[in-house]
């Protein structure tokens, strides 16, 4: 009976207001969706390997304390997930990147993040520091130096996709 009721006055409301809503600027209703919208960021980490094998980490400038991490950074409105990593690659450490392939995608609610996880092999270049990353080092035994949260996604996306050549080594 209740369900009824609030279903008819729902038609109801709709048959008033959708012509309205005909009325309204598309640019008008564009805002209105964004605003309603749940907003996150939206960021990259790279599994960035050389030629041994080994995998990048780097420490952040910015971090209290210091910790070893993989690099990534945040996508810029627009940019494809393959061209923010290798942009980040080449800002934080100086290195160049094969092209980047997809691992797989983390997604947290709090606060609202999607960290998509690639894979790329170092290309060339040197490493030099940067205002974001003061260090940087290959490693097998990454599970030693990154956070237990951080191991547990590499570990996860590298089991359903392990780039050739990567050789992490387990406890």
């Amino acid at each position: 009976m209740v369900y009824d009721i609030f279903y008819s006055m729902k038609h109801h409301i709709q048959s008033i207001l959708l012509p309205l809503l005909k009325l309204v600027p598309r640019r008008i209703l564009q805002w209105g969706t964004w605003l309603r919208a749940t907003k996150f960021r939206a960021g990259v980490v790279g599994v960035i390997y050389n030629s041994s094998g080994e995998v990048l980490l780097v420490r952040m400038t910015y971090r209290n304390p210091p910790q070893w991490e993989l690099p990534g950074g945040i996508l810029e409105r627009g940019e494809p997930a393959v061209a923010a990593l290798t942009r980040e690659i080449r800002e934080e450490t100086g290195y160049e990147i094969d092209r980047a392939r997809v691992l797989g995608v983390d997604i947290y609610a709090s606060p609202p993040n999607i960290d998509i996880f690639l894979a790329a092999r170092i290309l060339g270049g040197t490493f030099e520091s940067s205002a974001e990353v003061s260090e940087a080092i290959f490693v097998t035994n990454v599970q030693d130096f990154v956070l237990p949260r951080e191991w547990q996604a590499i570990e996860r996306h590298l089991q359903a996709f392990n780039p050739t050549g990567v050789k992490l080594t387990q406890r």
